[in-house]
């Protein structure tokens, strides 16, 4: 997950007067608005995605364990998300009895000052692979489900892009 300089100067030196939001999009055709946008800052968040799209990060009390750099062979992110939110779980709820298609999980992080640019970008996007939900909080494993499916290679080789293809 790539970082910016600023971001990584926070995690470093932890400065009194600095530090970083965390994010979560949950998108999913049946949720209600087609995305969610939560964030463990208690007045919520108003910033910009990564393409200058504003909006607004509403408060949900939630805890991330990003992979670690070892990880990289298999990206696993790891959510915990308070059940305060009475929205969120019938959604949730609602597509666990329905399923049609993975929940993608998008992972923004902000600095206080600097709310208008995501400092890892781009954004770790996972598909959500288990839920366990309880009385007290919903938990969440996302991952990368589907290589097989993606096309290798990802460009479709053709003269018309190519043109030196042709002989």
């Amino acid at each position: 997950m790539p970082i910016s300089d600023e971001l990584k100067a926070v995690y470093a030196t932890a400065p009194y007067d600095e530090y970083y939001i965390e994010t979560l999009s949950l998108s999913h055709p049946q949720i209600t608005g087609g995305t969610k946008y939560i964030t463990n800052q208690v007045d919520g968040l108003s910033g910009k995605l990564e393409d200058g799209t504003d909006v607004y990060y509403s408060f949900t009390p939630f805890a991330v364990v990003p992979p670690d750099k070892a990880e990289q062979a298999s990206l696993s992110l790891k959510v915990a998300i308070d059940n305060t939110s009475r929205t969120l779980m019938g959604d949730l709820e609602r597509l666990a009895t329905e399923p049609t298609e993975p929940i993608q999980v998008y992972y923004r992080v902000y600095l206080k000052s600097d709310p208008d640019t995501v400092q890892n970008d781009p954004p770790l996007n996972l598909e959500i692979l288990s839920v366990t939900a309880t009385e007290s909080a919903v938990s969440f494993n996302a991952g990368i489900t589907n290589l097989r499916g993606k096309p290798f290679p990802s460009v479709l080789y053709s003269t018309e892009l190519f043109p030196g293809l042709i002989r």
